[in-house]
């Protein structure tokens, strides 16, 4: 695993693979660190939403909207021509003017690809339910806390859509998630684009029980930092995933 501008995004692979491939990385002697040292993991919601909000900080992008990635060849460390572009045949250099707006930070020291690229899975999940992740319902049950962002309610939405755990904050969903779309089983019902700066606002569902942020290249102003969706948790060519690299 690399976390390098210029590479294609990793895809194609499940939840439960890509977070046994970042747990790896602690005792992988490539990265030249001690395995006492560090504590990587696959990025959960929670962290997700950590860096969302200090993108909103003086300390980022401010009171501007981070960039897409609207490069349609899935290539990190790119950025669109503008702030909602999509579907573009070139990638704006991380490096340059323009590239550096796809930062969290806009400039080059920030977090890059969190709008637009590949759909970005993280370690968010409603109910303890695997879908086709790969997990079995006990192995996600026994993920230890720090690794998983966990959502539960003791009453579906119409007996299949989430409702919204309202004792968790700072993932940047709950603070944006009134009226959000939820799936009532057969529609959804609810605001599909109502996250900040009309960024994409579905909640899983007991089929679809996973959290995706950020968008795609070709989302454009639905794509974003405060994007959230749902996904079933199985290899895709449209999702990748990140790791976090933490103190041991």
């Amino acid at each position: 695993m690399q976390i390098l501008p210029d590479k294609t995004s990793w895809r194609c692979i499940s939840i439960s693979n890509a977070y046994n491939a970042t747990l790896n990385m602690k005792s992988n002697p490539a990265y030249g660190w001690e395995a006492d040292e560090v504590d990587p993991h696959m990025l959960t919601n929670i962290e997700w939403g950590a860096v969302t909000y200090l993108s909103k900080s003086t300390y980022g992008a401010d009171t501007e909207e981070v960039y897409n990635n609207a490069f349609n060849e899935y290539q990190t460390g790119c950025s669109g021509q503008s702030v909602d572009a999509k579907d573009e045949s070139i990638c704006v250099k991380y490096n340059t003017s323009k590239g550096v707006k796809a930062s969290t930070t806009h400039n080059i020291y920030g977090v890059y690809d969190m709008s637009g690229g590949a759909w970005d899975r993280v370690m968010g999940n409603y109910n303890n339910l695997p879908a086709s992740s790969g997990f079995n319902t006990t192995e996600i049950t026994n993920i230890p806390a720090k690794y998983i962002s966990r959502y539960t309610t003791e009453e579906l939405y119409k007996g299949y859509g989430m409702e919204y755990d309202t004792t968790i904050y700072g993932d940047a969903v709950y603070e944006t998630s009134y009226g959000a779309a939820r799936h009532n089983g057969t529609a959804w019902e609810g605001n599909v684009a109502g996250s900040w700066y009309g960024d994409y606002s579905y909640l899983p569902h007991t089929s679809a029980p996973w959290f995706p942020r950020g968008g795609s290249w070709d989302y454009g102003t639905y794509a974003g930092l405060f994007s959230f969706h749902y996904t079933y948790g199985h290899a895709s060519v449209y999702y990748s995933f990140r790791p976090a690299v933490g103190g041991g």
